[in-house]
């Protein structure tokens, strides 16, 4: 069984989480407005439209996961 994983903006978190996810040989799938689909297919992901991705159950948002993960004051 492959595990898929979408990501939603490609930063420095969604960078770590794909470092993360190596070991798994995951199916990467990520949107980025910023980033050309070329880079993203150079970092062994595949590009895909935030529609696409946000009605697919296995979306995860890195930006989202960052201000949720921050330690408050």
């Amino acid at each position: 069984m492959t595990l898929t994983v979408g990501i939603i903006g490609y930063g420095n978190l969604a960078r770590e989480l794909r470092q993360l996810l190596a070991p798994f040989h995951c199916k990467l799938h990520a949107y980025d407005p910023w980033l050309p689909d070329t880079h993203l297919q150079q970092q062994g992901i595949q590009p895909m439209g935030l529609e696409e991705l946000l009605i697919t159950p296995f979306s995860i948002s890195a930006e989202w996961l960052q201000m949720t993960l921050k330690p408050s004051r």
